[in-house]
């Protein structure tokens, strides 16, 4: 079955890097399109140039769509790879699948000269696009309104995992496509066992709150930057959500 796709990224080039070194790391993408070299390369929209470097801007400008099949992502993924030598520094690379049902599918691909480099690009993307989902519930203890993150308790042998697809449902009326455990704290060690199970939870959707009849709490958006803000400033100072938040910006795609 092939597919549009449409591949899309800026990369910067390091000084001394010819042409020709940039045609043989990308010779798997090149062989696929049975291409010879860089101007060989046609996109399927005429107004976008395809595959091109700039020498001066020491700039490789990737706007690319194009039927593809099964082995295109693994040709994609290897010129990536044989690229990254000569990277100036890592970037994002953007790709959008077309389907036949008129669905489109994004996919976050990385470039750089080093995993470490690659790693940060990821990070800095996560801080700029991620979003956070956050809950503001009036605590008694304290005499005011409180801004959260979902959690719960667990209910009887039930595995963690389950009981944080089950409270973000419940609480929030979402769900996740992708679930992965960050980590676990110990809020205060020195009087209780208490464990908190800490996850990132993506791709959501909405479902429906189903909360219980003594629960009263509004949910709500907000950028992952703007929520590190607000732990900064103190509007956000319970302990589970403060060090999920900063767990997540320190760790959350390693």
């Amino acid at each position: 079955m092939r597919h549009e796709v449409h591949v899309h990224a800026d990369i910067p080039i390091l000084e001394g890097v010819s042409r020709k070194q940039l045609e043989q790391a990308l010779a798997p993408w090149l062989e696929y399109l049975d291409a010879e070299n860089l101007s060989d390369v046609k996109s399927l929209e005429p107004n976008e140039p395809g595959i091109r470097y700039e020498d001066k801007e020491l700039m490789l400008h990737l706007c690319w769509t194009g039927e593809i099949g099964r082995s295109f992502h693994r040709a994609l993924e290897e010129s990536l790879d044989n690229l990254g030598h000569y990277c100036y520094e890592a970037v994002e690379v953007d790709l959008t699948l077309y389907l036949d049902n008129g669905d489109q599918e994004s996919r976050l691909l990385f470039v750089g000269p080093t995993p470490q480099a690659i790693h940060e690009a990821q990070r800095r993307c996560m801080l700029e696009d991620v979003t956070g989902l956050l809950e503001r519930q009036f605590r008694y203890p304290h005499g005011r309104v409180m801004i959260e993150l979902p959690a719960g308790k667990l209910e009887p042998g039930e595995p963690h995992l389950a009981t944080a697809q089950r409270e973000l449902r419940e609480e929030t009326g979402y769900v996740a496509r992708d679930w992965r455990h960050l980590g676990v704290i110990h809020p205060a060690v020195a009087y209780t066992d208490e464990a908190i199970e800490i996850y990132l939870a993506r791709g959501l959707a909405q479902r429906g709150a189903k909360l219980d009849g003594d629960e009263f709490l509004e949910t709500f958006q907000l950028p992952l930057t703007e929520a590190l803000a607000w732990v900064a400033d103190g509007r956000i100072t319970d302990a589970k959500s403060v060090a999920g938040l900063l767990w997540v910006r320190t760790f959350g795609l390693r």
